[in-house]
């Protein structure tokens, strides 16, 4: 097991600011080094990934973090932002979600 700052009050998940870190690392590696915040806007109108990006990055989360990502889970909400992407990850990290 890696060692990791763990948010107290949920055993063996990553804190907040550390999943919003590896993610804006993630994405931008996949925007091939650009710079963003965790509240760029990351979909919709004004988002900064399109679809293939997108597809690029569930796979990469998926993969990194050892979790499903399913069909309920593509939202608008849940992935507007690289905090909203961390309260995702955190959530299914929380509750064992993790590929079997």
């Amino acid at each position: 097991m890696t060692e990791h700052t763990y948010a107290p009050d949920i055993p063996d998940t990553p804190d907040s600011l550390e999943l919003e870190i590896r993610i804006m690392e993630i994405v931008s590696s996949l925007l091939g080094g650009a710079e963003l915040s965790s509240t760029t806007c990351l979909l919709g109108h004004q988002g900064i990934l399109d679809s293939v990006t997108t597809v690029a990055l569930i796979a990469e989360l998926e993969h990194k973090f050892g979790i499903d990502v399913g069909d309920e889970d593509l939202t608008l909400d849940n992935l507007s932002n690289v905090v909203r992407i961390a309260i995702l990850l955190r959530n299914k990290l929380s509750e064992g979600e993790t590929k079997a």
